[in-house]
């Protein structure tokens, strides 16, 4: 009877905001992005927005400002610009990813929105 009720409270509970001081609108968009090669960038993981991220061009590849260290941003994940869903960061850029010693560099770039593409 206990889990019964505890499940019920669970499911009427209204969901967490993905990324907290974010707006429902805002947080909607960004679980809709998806970069090039189809990811889906946001899944609950870290999103750092406008200058909070540090980019630059090197050649002909971008890349981001993680843990101290600049990382290249493989061109499958840049995010796809899509002008009938325009950012709600206008002007911002946008970046995806998870920090983990899991992962073979500590660190899983999901996705980069570069500002000159909002």
């Amino acid at each position: 009877m206990i889990r019964i009720l505890l499940a019920a409270l669970l499911l009427a509970a209204p969901a967490a905001a993905h990324t907290p001081g974010l707006t429902a609108d805002e947080n909607e968009w960004l679980d809709r992005q998806r970069a090039r090669d189809g990811t889906k960038c946001c899944d609950y993981r870290d999103v750092f927005v406008g200058r909070m991220v540090e980019w630059r061009i090197n050649g002909a590849r971008y890349q981001v400002k993680i843990s101290g260290e600049w990382r290249d941003v493989p061109p499958g994940r840049v995010m796809q610009h899509d002008p009938s869903d325009p950012s709600p960061f206008p002007g911002e850029a946008l970046l995806f990813y998870s920090l983990s010693p899991h992962f073979p560099q500590g660190f899983q770039l999901w996705c980069f929105f570069p500002e000159n593409l909002t």
